[in-house]
């Protein structure tokens, strides 16, 4: 069985930034990987985030972010948090690659 790499995008805000960041690794690495989102705030699919990829020909329209608990549920390959870490606090996933941007 072939298992693909699951990639967690998370944002300490709303879902905008974590959308945007899910749809440009789906758009660049096809099947190759799994990318998911998640947020503390706002779970529903961002409207700008939608318009902006748009604009850059990637659809999003379809992605669905998940709300923080129910991605501690789960294993990831690597969990990418965007925030701005000198404002922001935010989980650390154990057992996983945690990178902050």
């Amino acid at each position: 069985m072939d298992h693909k790499p699951k990639v967690l995008f998370f944002s300490t805000g709303d879902s905008t930034r974590s959308q945007i960041a899910e749809g440009f690794l789906r758009s660049f690495a096809g099947d190759r990987l799994i990318a998911v989102s998640a947020a503390t705030q706002s779970v529903e699919a961002g409207p700008l985030a939608r318009d902006v990829m748009s604009e850059v020909g990637i659809d999003i329209s379809g992605q669905h972010p998940k709300a923080v608990a129910e991605s501690f549920r789960e294993h990831f390959s690597c969990v990418i948090s965007i925030c701005d870490s000198s404002k922001e606090r935010f989980p650390v996933w154990p057992f996983v690659g945690n990178i902050r941007r």
